[in-house]
């Protein structure tokens, strides 16, 4: 289970036919994918994220949640974009030798 807001365009947030979408659903339903298990997000509000996160009612927050001094020993915590970017770089670059 997944924590998220679903209020903050074009990371988590609802279409018009109320449907939870955006770069953040899209990244963790693909993450999910390829490791073969079912995603379900659970809605709440920024101020109970990681509460919930420490309380276990998901297993992970997505909702751009920034890298701050009290944050910064949660083992949760990584930055999606630069991973996401690092991957895509080492990709460039491994064709780029061929």
């Amino acid at each position: 289970m997944i924590g998220t807001e679903g209020t903050f365009a074009p990371f988590s947030y609802h279409d018009d036919n109320d449907n939870l979408v955006g770069y953040d659903v899209e990244v963790s339903e693909a993450l999910a994918k390829e490791l073969g298990v079912k995603v379900k997000f659970v809605e709440v509000k920024w101020d109970s994220l990681i509460a919930g996160l420490d309380s276990d009612k998901y297993d992970l927050v997505t909702n751009q949640v920034a890298i701050t001094a009290e944050r910064k020993n949660m083992i949760f915590q990584f930055h999606i974009h630069t991973l996401i970017q690092q991957l895509s770089l080492k990709k460039i670059i491994q064709k780029s030798l061929k």
